[in-house]
């Protein structure tokens, strides 16, 4: 379960950056459009990002984490863990 768990987290983590990635690159391109058609339709694909990935990403990926907070699960991580902390 803790590896499901773990994937889940890791999964949902790269979806969310991928959001914000999209949406910074999309915003970037709008700004230096000279186009205002073209400008309004690149910002528009922006607030599709901010809505189906990054909104939604950064709760699933608080969520996500919380689950891999349980003694058990950080128990189990443990040796795959050894250099970090869990404080």
């Amino acid at each position: 379960m803790t590896e499901w768990v773990v994937l889940l987290h890791v999964t949902v983590a790269f979806a969310f950056v991928a959001g914000i990635v999209g949406r910074d690159l999309t915003l970037h391109k709008a700004r230096t459009s000279e186009d205002v058609n073209v400008a309004g339709a690149l910002v528009e694909l922006a607030g599709r990002f901010e809505r189906t990935l990054i909104k939604p990403g950064s709760f699933a990926v608080l969520l996500a984490a919380c689950g891999l907070r349980s003694p058990a699960t950080i128990a189990s991580l443990a040796p795959a863990m050894s250099g970090f902390s869990c404080r």
